[in-house]
């Protein structure tokens, strides 16, 4: 059967589309793949890094506008609990993260860029998942690691992540909704205690170089 016309075109198009989107993709993946082979971080060169700090680089990229609140102690039992252990490589603006829930574990390498550099609350993300080895592997860059139990709590019209965290940082807890518009009003449960989602301090980039003395100072203030 012969192809129309209509037929012919849209799969040009989508040719072309796909083209263009390894075109914006590939040096990323150039990236990760030098990440990979890489022994140590002296092996890495110097320049390869910038691509990832460019927002919205690809189209494997997305949107993520969060809104962040400390919470009080009296918190509603939350559901899928889950294990998450987070490494920020030094240096760069990636993330490691082992997530394992009922025994089993799923790594990402994830890449946050803001919009804007002073404010957190607003990100552009590229999200990749990786092999168990790959984790090990990325693991032996130097970084800064976050260990927090999570759990979500559905509440009125929507679904807030609820981190406890542990070791050092023993005695926060953060809570985290997506929303679409961050200026839009929410309705907040009673067990909220602070909202700190424009606070660099919050962001998990910050908390993984803050030690125990600091969090203490920074809590005073709630």
């Amino acid at each position: 059967m012969t192809a129309g016309k209509g037929e012919s075109t849209s799969r040009s198009q989508a040719v072309a589309s796909c083209r263009r989107c390894r075109s914006r993709c590939r040096s990323s993946w150039d990236f990760l793949r030098q990440l990979r082979a890489a022994a140590d971080v002296s092996a890495v060169p110097t320049d390869a890094t910038a691509w990832f700090r460019e927002p919205g680089r690809g189209k494997c990229t997305r949107p993520e506008r969060e809104r962040r609140f400390l919470v009080a102690r009296s918190v509603p039992e939350g559901e899928a609990a889950r294990l998450i252990e987070d490494r920020y490589l030094e240096g760069m603006s990636l993330r490691l993260r082992r997530v394992t829930q009922d025994r089993r574990s799923v790594h990402t390498l994830t890449q946050k860029v803001r919009t804007e550099a002073s404010d957190p609350s607003e990100v552009l993300v590229t999200n990749t998942y990786t092999s168990e080895g790959e984790y090990s592997r990325l693991s032996a860059f130097p970084g800064h690691d976050v260990v927090k139990t999570r759990t979500v709590v559905a509440t009125m019209s929507h679904h807030f992540v609820v981190d406890e965290f542990h070791e050092r940082l023993a005695g926060l807890r953060l809570a985290e909704v997506e929303v679409t518009d961050l200026a839009k009003p929410l309705d907040l449960p009673e067990w909220l205690l602070a909202e700190v989602s424009h606070d660099d301090r919050f962001s998990g980039g910050h908390l993984a170089v803050t030690d125990a003395s600091q969090l203490t100072e920074m809590l005073k203030a709630f």
